[in-house]
């Protein structure tokens, strides 16, 4: 009976980590959203540089930034879009979007 409660408990546990992995990723989804709209980056003359495109080290000590995986998340999705140069602007599903 102990064995099963640990499990149980280890699972939850396991459930309660990632979904406070989401809630931070959609976070840092709507500041890189807020960031792109206040720079105005509607299309590829006007895109922007970010400076959390860069990741950080392997030895980077301090709190998570969930910043680069959401960034990676909203290229996959084509909500944001990366010109050659590395610099980045909406698409136009988002531009009208209030977040």
């Amino acid at each position: 009976m102990e064995i099963f409660l640990l499990i149980v408990v280890l699972i939850g546990v396991f459930f309660l980590s990632q979904w406070g992995v989401m809630l931070m990723t959609r976070r840092a989804c709507a500041t890189i959203i807020k960031d792109l709209k206040r720079k105005k980056a509607y299309d590829p003359g006007s895109a922007s540089a970010l400076p959390y495109a860069q990741k950080k080290g392997f030895f980077h000590f301090g709190a998570r930034d969930y910043k680069p995986q959401a960034l990676q998340h909203l290229v996959q999705h084509d909500i944001i879009r990366m010109t050659d140069d590395g610099r980045f602007h909406l698409t136009e599903k988002v531009q009208d979007v209030n977040l």
